[in-house]
């Protein structure tokens, strides 16, 4: 009876929360820079990769919004020295991923107590060696870092203790462009950085499984389509966006296939209304709608629909 009662509980506990994130994400006034939901806040980052897409790359005023799901508190707000790629809360503290470095703030006094500057070659092109978005595990952040593949920072030692190609490079690159995890094993979307002609073998376009207890690449499945941006996971369902397609793929399948194979295409857009996928629930779909503003589309409208009225063909 008791462990009814729980599973009762727990029910009502995630669907009220689902709930007020479902709530809070609809009554924004706009959904851009909008990238996750944990922790009881929706995430908004600030700031450019590329400053008027102009080389060499110079650094991007930016800056990371908490806003709280349930209504109780104010938004929390810090300007970082580069543009946000990621975000983590720790009780009094959050953890600001920038393409460059890794900040640590106090919320509540709103003072930057540290800063991290992520390891770059002293090389004349870094283009795509920066920071693309990172997981926590045993006290330790996993950044994919592009062409870099991934880097591992302490937060104990206050230190980036390796850097791991993930994959051999050569004349042809690839670039690890997001990371999420089950539990110990973590896994990296990796897409080409070098061009080749038709018809001629690309660098690694898939996944690398990473095992964050025994330090070491588990296993590498190539055959992706080209353009991947993000990666989530949800049991054993995988996401990758791309734009504007959603790939969904199965982590037991990817496991044992050398090979990807795409489990479902999701078409966030339609003809009329383009859409960009934000992130995805057990239950629905988070994305965010296009307006034509001066013959630009700028996403600014939040849109929640089911996952079950997505299909195919969408």
């Amino acid at each position: 009876m008791k462990i009814v009662l729980m599973f009762l509980l727990l029910t009502v506990y995630s669907s009220s929360a689902q709930s007020h994130l479902k709530e809070t994400y609809e009554s924004l006034n706009s959904c851009r820079g909008i990238f996750q939901s944990e922790d009881g806040f929706l995430f908004r980052r600030k700031g450019f990769y590329l400053k008027n897409l102009k080389w060499p790359r110079e650094k991007t005023t930016g800056a990371l919004e908490l806003i709280p799901l349930d209504n109780s508190a104010a938004v929390e707000a810090f300007e970082t020295d580069d543009g946000v790629v990621d975000a983590k809360v720790f009780g009094e503290f959050v953890y600001i991923l920038t393409y460059t470095s890794i900040e640590k703030w106090h919320r509540r006094q709103k003072v930057k107590v540290a800063e991290y500057q992520v390891p770059v070659p002293n090389v004349v092109k870094t283009y795509r060696m920066h920071a693309r978005g990172f997981h926590y595990f045993n006290n330790r952040f996993y950044i994919a870092q592009g062409r870099m593949g991934l880097t591992v920072f302490n937060i104990a030692t206050e230190s980036f203790e390796r850097q791991i190609p993930l994959v051999q490079q050569g004349p042809l690159e690839s670039q690890a462009m997001g990371i999420a995890a089950k539990g110990e094993q973590a896994i990296i979307v990796m897409d080409s950085f070098s061009l080749v002609k038709e018809g001629e073998k690309p660098p690694l376009r898939g996944f690398v499984f990473f095992d964050m207890k025994r330090q070491k690449v588990t296993k590498v499945t190539g055959g992706m389509d080209p353009a991947a941006e993000t990666v989530e996971v949800l049991g054993d369902e995988v996401f990758v966006r791309f734009h504007p397609p959603v790939h969904r793929f199965r982590w037991s399948q990817l496991l044992s296939d050398q090979k990807v194979a795409i489990d479902k295409i999701i078409w966030p857009s339609t003809r009329e209304q383009p859409r960009r996928h934000v992130f995805t629930t057990d239950k629905d779909f988070y994305l965010c709608e296009g307006v034509l503003d001066k013959g630009r589309i700028i996403y600014e409208r939040p849109l929640v629909l089911p996952r079950s009225g997505f299909s195919e063909h969408f």
